[in-house]
């Protein structure tokens, strides 16, 4: 069976749901949101969505999100001595990225999740000490809550094997990161989400790559979300972060 948390019946829990409960938060508007029945969106149902985030039912997963004429995107944004995309670092350098949403005015967002592959035997992300996933508070992301005041995932898949993230298996190399807020104001305009570190393992170039359905896997889908779940972003406008690492001391 489907576990509590997917309003729009697409057999998944993602931050299209989280949207929907967004707009009836509070009220008994509008009962797909209300995941254990008693008459009321509240924070029981939004506690249902946020433990099973990310999670497939027993049937493929399919994409029934709207989408609207808003227009808005995640950037990894290089901070301080981090390299430019497309520029280089050396074996046993670390550096800060940043994750930012961008929304064109007139575009206000509620939620969003970002899915990145990146090579995890040239890259580490986040805690170098721990080689698997952690996940809450002690995520491997540092979450900004200056606008998206609340994280529904947060995990890296570090080392040379696959792992497993609340329930669904991905690849070595992998990042999973979704916030959104319960606030009826929204966010507009370029705001940060949360800031991540990188370290440079070993040579070669090195990409942190967006995934998107149908060429990943729909529980890898990265996308923006504004009030009743509605998608405001389009995969096509996503940049890559590309960076080349050099031997140490070349």
């Amino acid at each position: 069976l489907q576990r509590a948390g997917d309003a729009n019946n697409d057999n998944l829990v993602d931050v299209t749901d989280f949207g929907i409960l967004h707009a009836t938060f509070g009220t008994d508007n509008d009962p797909r949101a209300d995941f254990n029945g008693d008459g009321i969106v509240d924070i029981t149902d939004f506690g249902l969505l946020r433990g099973n985030f990310g999670q497939l039912g027993t049937r493929p997963g399919q994409d029934v999100g709207n989408q609207s004429a808003g227009s808005a995107i995640m950037e990894l944004r290089p901070q301080g001595k981090a390299p430019t995309n497309g520029g280089t670092v050396h074996v046993g350098d670390s550096f800060t990225l940043e994750l930012w949403v961008n929304a064109q005015a007139g575009t206000n967002v509620v939620g969003q999740q970002s899915y990145l592959t990146f090579p995890s035997g040239q890259l580490q992300l986040g805690n170098q000490k721990y080689a698997g996933p952690r996940t809450g508070s002690n995520g491997l992301l540092t979450p900004d809550s200056s606008v998206l005041d609340v994280m529904l995932q947060n995990a890296i898949c570090n080392g040379s094997t696959s792992c497993v993230f609340n329930g669904q298996k991905v690849p070595a190399g992998s990042l999973a990161f979704a916030s959104g807020t319960l606030s009826p104001v929204e966010g507009s305009g370029a705001f940060r989400v949360a800031t991540v570190t990188v370290q440079a393992t070993a040579p070669g170039v090195a990409t942190l790559h967006w995934q998107f359905s149908p060429s990943d896997p729909i529980s890898r889908n990265t996308k923006i979300v504004a009030d009743g779940g509605v998608t405001v972003s389009q995969p096509d406008q996503f940049v890559d972060y590309v960076v080349n690492v050099l031997p140490a001391g070349k």
